[in-house]
C-alpha cells in the first residue's frame, strides 16, 4: 500500500501541474494519506510526513498555475479543489498534524488559495454547483475556521453557496442527501456567521430548508450522527429564534426524528444530542424530554464524568425551560438513575464538572421544592423528612427573607413536624402508617435538617421539648428520652445546640436532660460519639449537668484509653483530644462561678488538662500501634493543631509526621496547610524542608486565587513564616500585597479593616523578617490611630522634656568606670515629694526620665514589679482613696510593690488610662522585678496601642548593661540560641531547648574588671581564698522579647550575671555576690523610638545609686 502511494505521489509530480485531472489525482492521494494516518495503518511516519510535505508543496505550485491557465474548464476544476479543500480540512487534528501551531503555517494559506480560486470560477461559470461539492466546501471552510481565521466576505461567500444548493434542492432531479444537509448545517455553525447581511442569507437557507428537511425527516433518511449534527448545528445558530417560521419548522421537525430514533444514539452522541436541546430556544416537548431522561438513566453507568455532569447540567435546562415539565416524583426517580450507587457520584471529575454537576441538581431541585410546597400535608413522615434531609444535605441554606421555594419548604416542613408531634394529625392515621407519633430517628433527622439549614423554629423546638420531655406511657419510663438508642441521643443533642450556635434559645432544659440520659451510658458510647458529646457541650455555658457528662467522659477515656483508642478510627483519634481543647476555649465562663465549691465537673482548667492527657496517651498510641497511611491529611493537621493549642512538643512523633506529611502536602487545602504551618512554627519544630515546601503552596494558591485564605488566616501565615525563620519573601510579598489592596467590596483596604491582634501579629511577623516597608508601616500605624481614637486628650498642654542630660555613647574601649558613676538619677524628679528624712529611710523611688504630651518614661526602681501582660489586665488598680496604699507608703515598704498601683495612684485622677486593665495600665512593655531601668508609660489608650505596635514591630531600641562573670571577648558576639519558658514550681524557668521560641541576643564587652575579696565575703567561696575573680561589663541589645532572654543567653555562653541565683553559676556559692553587689546587675540602659509624629526619641537611664557603687569597688582591667 505505501508504494502504491509513494506512486501516486510521484505520478502527480510528473503530471502537467495546471490539469483538472492532475489536482484530482493530488485529491486522491492526499485523502488517502489522512486515512491512513487516521487509520494509523502506517508505521512509516517518516515516510508519511515527507510525502505530505511533498503533496503540499506540489499542490500550491498547481493553485498557482490554474490562475494563469485560461484553457482550463473552471467547471472541470472546481471538483478537485474541493476535495482538495476537504483533505486539508481533515488534516486538522490528525496525527500527521496533531496541533495547530504545525497545522496551521502549511495550510491556512493554501486553502485560502483555493478558495479564491473557486470564487473566481463561480464567477465565470454558470454552471449549477453540485450539492455533494457545495456541502464538503462549507464544512471543510468550517473545520478551517475553527483553527484559523477566514476573513468574514469568504465565510458569506460559502454560506451563499449553501443558500443556493438549497434552493436548488427544491427541484426533484436536485435534492441533496442527508449527508449532504448535515455538512452544510455543521460547517455553517462553525463558521459563525455575523457579518452584514448572514442573517438574510440565513433566512433564506432555512427557507428552503424548511421545504424538504421535515420530509427527510419524516422519512427517517437521517441516522444519529446527522440528526445529532443537525440538532447541534441548529441550536449553535439559534434557528428557532433567528430563521424565522422556517427555522422553527426545521427545529421541530428534527426533535420529532430524534424522539423516535432515541433508542439508537450512543452515549456521546446522546449527550451532545440533549446539550443541544438545552441551547435552543424552541420548547422542548415533554415527551422528548422523558424519552431523554429514560435513555440518559440507561447510559449513566457508561458515561465519564464530563458526560455525566454535562447530561445533568443539560436536563436542568430543559426542565427550567419547559412549559410543562415533569413531575417532582419523576424528576427524583431520574436522579436516582443517574446515581445508582456511591461510586456514580465519585465519576463526577474535576471543579468544571462538579460545578456543573451542582448547579443541574439545585436547578432541579428548585423546581421539586416549588412544586412540593403547599402540600407537605399528604406526604407521610418518612417521605417528607427524605425530601427535607435532601435539600439540607445538597447544601441549600435557608434564607431569612424566605423568598426562594426551598425555604419556604423549610417552613412548612416545620409547621408540618410541629402538628404531628403535637397529635394534630391523628385524624390522618387511617391513610397508613407513618402518620403517628414520629420515632427517635424521625426527630433526629428533623433537628439536623433545621439546623443544617439555618432555620431556627422555635415552635418546632418548644413542641419537641415538651414531646420528649413527657413520660413514656409504652415503656413506663419518666421520659421519652430514656426509650431513645445512644446514637439518637447523640444526634438530638449536637442538632439542638448547633441551632443554638446559630441563634436559637436552645431548649437548656433538653440539653440538660439529655445530658442525664447519656451519662450513664458513657462507659458504651463510641468514640466518635464521646468526641461529639464534648465538642457539642463544651463550649456551652456550663450546668451541673453538662459538667457531670464532661467529667465522666474525661474519667472513661482516662482510664481505658487502652480499650478505647484501638476503636477509633484515624479520624477519631485526633478529634477526641482536640474536641476537648476546643471546649477549653469555653472555660472563662466558669472562672464566673462564685466558689470552687459549685463544681460538680471539671474545675477551671480541666479541659487542657484531659486534652494534655489524653494527648500524650494518643502520640504513644500512634508511635507504638499505627501507621500514618491510615490517616488522612486533614488529619495530621488537626493533630498538629492540637499539640500546638495544648503547647505539648513530641519531637519523635514530629519527626515522622514531616517525614509523612510532606509528600502529601499537595493534597490540602490552603486553610489546612495555614494550619499546618502555623502549628509547627508555635511549636519551634525545625524542618526547613517542610516549611519551605508548605510556603511554596500557600504562595501558589493565594496568587492564583486571593480568596483562598481569609485575612486572618493570611496574618497567621505571616506570623508563622517569620516564628519559623523560613526564607520565603515571595509569600511574604503577596501577602503584603493583598493586605495593602482593596477589600473587594469597595469599602477601602483590608489592612483597615484588621482587628487589634491581627495588627499586632502582621506587625510583629514583618518586624521580625526584616521586611517591614514603609507602607505597610504606615497602613498599620494608621489602622491603630483610628481605632484607638486620639492619641491626646483635649486642652492637652504638656511640653516635651528630658529630664536626663545627653550621656556620652558607652564606649567599648572603656577604661575607667567614670562614665557610668558620674551619671546619676539626681536630676530626674521623684514621683512623690518626700522630705529628707524620708527619702534616707525610704527605698529607691520612681522617677520621671522623659514626659511629652503623649507618654512618660520613668525610671522603675529595682524591687519593684511590673507584672505580667497576661496579669495586668485583671487587677482592679482603683482610684484614690479606694482600697490602695499610699505612694510614701509603698516606698518606705522593703517588700516588693506593684509600680502600675503607685503610677495610678499618682496619676490616676488625670490620666483614666493608668486605671484600666485593658491597656495594661498604660504600661508598654515589662521588667524584671529585680532589673532597674526605664519604662515606656502611655497617657492615653491610643499611645498605649501605638507603643506596643513598636514594640511588636520591633521598632523599638532596647538597651542594656549588665555585670558578668568571666571574660568576654572583645568585639560584637551573638546568641541565637531558642529558648522555652515553662511553669516550675513556683515561677517561670527559661531554658535553651531545641523546640524553643526564637530568641537574638547581640552584646558587647565594654570592659574588664577585677575585684578583690574582702574579709567580708562568705567562707567557702572561691573568692575567699584570695582569688581574683575576672568579670565584664556589657552591653546588651535584645532583638527579640523572651522571657529573662539575657540572664539565660549569657549564662548559656559562660557569662553568668553578677547576683543572678537563678541562672547564675552554681559551683561558686553565688550568694557571695550579694556581699558585695545588693541584687542581679542588670539595668534598662536606653531605649529609642519615634512618637506618632514621627520624630526620634532616645532616653538614657542612668545607673541607679547601688549599682554606680558596685562598680566603684572594681577595678578596671586596661
Amino acid at each position: 500500500m505505501n508504494q502504491i502511494l509513494s506512486g501516486a505521489v510521484n505520478h502527480y509530480q510528473h503530471c502537467h501541474a495546471a490539469h483538472a485531472a492532475s489536482i484530482s489525482r493530488a485529491a486522491s492521494a492526499l485523502n488517502r494519506l489522512v486515512t491512513l494516518a487516521q487509520e494509523q495503518s502506517r508505521d512509516d511516519e517518516a515516510d508519511s510526513n515527507a510525502d505530505l510535505a511533498t503533496l503540499l508543496s506540489s499542490l500550491s505550485a498547481s493553485v498557482a498555475h490554474l490562475s494563469t491557465n485560461t484553457n482550463e474548464d473552471p467547471a472541470a476544476v472546481r471538483g478537485p479543489l474541493i476535495r482538495c479543500l476537504w483533505a486539508l480540512a481533515r488534516l486538522q487534528g490528525s496525527s500527521l498534524m496533531p496541533s495547530r501551531d504545525e497545522w496551521a503555517p502549511r495550510v491556512i494559506p493554501l486553502t485560502a488559495a483555493i478558495v479564491e480560486r473557486l470564487q473566481s470560477t463561480a464567477e465565470v461559470s454558470s454552471a449549477s454547483w453540485d450539492g455533494r461539492d457545495v456541502a464538503n466546501l462549507v464544512w471543510s471552510m468550517g473545520r478551517v475556521a475553527q483553527w484559523g481565521r477566514l476573513d468574514s466576505a469568504v465565510k458569506s461567500w460559502a454560506i451563499e453557496r449553501a443558500a443556493d444548493a438549497c434552493r436548488q434542492s427544491l427541484s426533484p432531479s436536485l435534492n441533496m442527501k442527508p449527508l449532504d444537509v448535515s455538512n452544510v448545517m455543521v460547517g455553517i455553525a462553525k463558521l459563525s456567521p455575523s457579518a452584514p447581511g448572514d442573517a438574510d442569507r440565513l433566512d433564506g437557507l432555512y427557507s428552503s430548508l424548511s421545504a424538504f428537511v421535515p420530509r427527510m425527516c419524516a422519512d427517517d433518511v437521517f441516522n444519529e450522527v446527522q440528526l445529532t449534527d443537525l440538532a447541534w448545528s441548529l441550536a449553535r445558530l439559534q434557528a428557532c429564534v433567528c430563521g424565522g417560521e422556517g427555522g422553527r419548522e426545521v427545529c421541530e421537525a428534527v426533535m420529532a426524528a430524534c424522539e423516535r430514533r432515541l433508542g439508537e444514539f450512543g452515549t456521546k452522541r446522546l449527550v451532545t444530542l440533549m446539550w443541544s436541546f438545552a441551547h435552543s430556544q424552541h420548547p422542548v416537548p415533554a415527551s422528548l424530554i422523558a424519552a431523554l431522561q429514560a435513555a440518559a438513566n440507561r447510559h449513566a453507568p457508561s458515561m465519564a464524568p464530563r458526560s455525566l455532569s454535562n447530561a445533568l447540567w443539560a436536563m436542568a435546562r430543559l426542565v427550567d425551560a419547559s412549559i410543562s415539565p415533569p413531575s417532582p416524583s419523576a424528576i427524583a426517580e431520574w436522579l436516582e438513575g443517574m446515581f445508582p450507587d456511591d461510586s456514580a457520584c465519585s465519576r463526577v471529575g474535576n471543579l468544571q464538572d462538579r460545578a456543573n454537576t451542582m448547579w443541574a441538581l439545585g436547578a432541579l431541585g428548585s423546581k421539586i421544592a416549588a412544586a412540593s410546597a403547599g402540600n407537605l400535608h399528604t406526604f407521610n413522615h418518612q417521605m417528607m423528612l427524605n425530601l427535607l434531609w435532601g435539600y439540607a444535605s445538597l447544601g441549600y441554606a435557608y434564607r431569612h427573607d424566605g423568598d426562594d421555594a426551598v425555604s419556604r419548604l423549610y417552613v412548612e416542613g416545620a409547621g408540618e413536624a410541629t402538628m404531628r408531634i403535637r397529635g394534630e394529625r391523628n385524624e390522618c392515621r387511617a391513610r397508613g402508617r407513618g402518620w403517628g407519633d414520629p420515632n427517635s430517628k424521625d426527630n433526629v433527622t428533623m433537628v439536623w435538617t433545621l439546623a443544617k439549614a439555618g432555620l431556627v423554629h422555635e415552635e418546632y423546638l418548644d413542641a419537641l421539648e415538651a414531646f420528649l420531655m413527657a413520660p413514656d406511657p409504652h415503656k413506663n419510663a419518666a421520659t421519652r428520652l430514656e426509650g431513645y438508642d445512644t446514637k439518637s441521643l447523640v444526634g438530638l443533642a449536637t442538632g439542638c445546640v448547633r441551632m443554638r450556635q446559630q441563634g436559637a434559645p436552645a431548649p437548656h432544659p433538653l440539653v440538660d436532660a439529655l445530658a442525664t440520659v447519656l451519662l450513664p451510658r458513657v462507659a458504651a458510647t463510641h468514640p466518635t460519639d464521646l468526641s461529639k458529646l464534648v465538642g457539642t457541650y463544651g463550649p456551652l455555658p456550663p450546668t451541673h449537668r453538662t459538667e457531670a457528662l464532661l467529667s465522666g467522659i474525661a474519667q472513661h477515656l482516662l482510664e481505658k484509653h487502652g480499650d478505647v483508642l484501638p476503636r477509633c478510627n484515624a479520624f477519631d483519634l485526633v478529634t477526641l483530644p482536640s474536641a476537648y481543647v476546643r471546649a477549653s476555649y469555653g472555660e472563662a465562663v466558669m472562672m464566673e462561678r462564685e466558689s470552687e465549691d459549685e463544681q460538680d465537673g471539671l474545675s477551671v482548667g480541666g479541659f487542657r488538662l484531659v486534652a494534655s492527657q489524653l494527648l500524650c496517651a494518643v502520640d504513644e498510641h500512634i508511635l507504638n500501634e499505627r501507621s500514618l497511611d491510615e490517616f488522612d491529611p486533614m488529619d495530621i493537621s488537626t493533630l498538629a493543631w492540637t499539640h500546638s493549642a495544648l503547647n505539648v512538643s513530641n519531637p519523635s512523633l514530629f519527626t515522622e509526621l514531616t517525614s509523612w506529611i510532606t509528600p502529601h502536602l499537595p493534597c490540602l487545602p490552603p486553610t489546612d496547610l495555614a494550619i499546618l504551618l502555623h502549628s509547627f512554627a508555635a511549636l519551634s519544630f525545625s524542618s526547613p524542608t517542610f516549611f519551605a515546601r508548605t510556603a511554596e503552596l500557600l504562595h501558589t494558591h493565594i496568587t492564583q486565587h486571593r480568596a483562598a485564605l481569609p485575612v486572618h488566616k493570611l496574618v497567621g501565615v505571616a506570623w508563622s513564616v517569620a516564628a519559623s525563620e523560613c526564607e520565603a519573601p515571595m509569600l511574604l510579598d503577596r501577602i503584603e500585597e493583598i493586605v495593602l489592596g482593596g477589600d473587594g467590596d469597595g469599602d477601602g483596604r483590608v489592612v483597615d479593616s484588621l482587628d487589634g491582634s491581627s495588627v499586632s501579629r502582621l506587625a510583629w511577623a514583618y518586624g521580625r523578617a526584616g521586611r517591614l516597608s514603609e507602607d505597610l508601616w504606615k497602613a498599620l500605624k494608621d489602622n491603630v490611630m483610628r481605632r484607638a481614637g486620639p492619641v491626646l486628650e483635649s486642652g492637652t498642654n504638656v511640653t516635651t522634656r528630658h529630664y536626663t542630660a545627653s550621656s556620652p555613647p558607652i564606649s567599648s574601649s572603656l577604661s575607667s568606670v567614670q562614665p557610668l558613676t558620674d551619671s546619676s538619677l539626681c536630676g530626674c524628679p521623684a514621683l512623690v515629694d518626700m522630705t529628707g528624712e524620708e527619702e534616707r529611710r525610704a527605698k529607691d523611688v520612681p522617677r520621671i526620665l522623659y514626659e511629652s504630651p503623649e507618654c512618660w518614661v520613668v525610671y522603675k526602681p529595682p524591687h519593684w514589679s511590673v507584672l505580667p501582660s497576661g496579669l495586668m489586665r485583671n487587677i482592679d488598680s482603683g482610684r484614690e482613696g479606694e482600697g490602695m496604699d499610699q505612694p510614701k507608703e509603698m516606698v518606705a515598704s522593703s517588700d516588693i510593690q506593684p509600680l502600675h498601683v503607685f503610677l495610678g495612684h499618682v496619676w490616676g485622677s488625670s490620666c483614666d488610662v493608668l486605671l484600666d486593665g485593658r491597656y495594661q495600665h498604660g504600661i508598654a512593655h515589662r521588667l524584671d522585678s529585680e532589673t532597674s531601668g526605664a519604662l515606656l508609660v502611655a497617657k492615653s489608650p491610643a499611645m498605649w496601642m501605638y507603643l506596643r505596635l513598636l514594640f511588636d514591630a520591633q521598632q523599638v531600641g532596647k538597651e542594656y548593661v549588665c555585670l558578668t562573670h568571666g571574660r568576654v571577648p572583645p568585639g560584637i558576639q551573638w546568641a541565637t540560641e531558642r529558648l522555652k519558658t515553662e511553669q516550675g514550681p513556683d515561677h517561670l524557668i527559661t531554658s535553651v531547648r531545641d523546640d524553643g521560641r526564637v530568641a537574638a541576643t547581640e552584646f558587647e564587652c565594654l570592659g574588664h574588671f577585677h575585684r578583690q575579696p574582702s574579709e567580708n565575703d562568705a567562707q567557702g567561696s572561691p573568692e575567699g581564698d584570695g582569688a581574683v575573680d575576672t568579670m565584664s561589663l556589657v552591653r546588651v541589645k535584645l532583638h527579640t522579647g523572651r522571657t529573662h532572654q539575657i540572664r539565660v543567653h549569657l549564662a548559656h555562653k559562660g557569662f553568668p550575671l553578677v547576683g543572678d541565683a537563678k541562672y547564675g553559676r552554681k559551683d561558686n556559692g553565688q550568694t557571695g555576690d550579694r556581699v558585695w553587689c545588693p541584687r542581679m546587675f542588670l539595668h534598662f540602659h536606653s531605649l529609642r523610638f519615634r512618637d506618632t509624629q514621627d520624630r526620634r526619641v532616645e532616653v538614657t537611664c542612668p545607673l541607679p545609686d547601688d549599682l554606680r557603687e558596685v562598680l566603684r569597688t572594681l577595678t578596671p582591667v586596661q
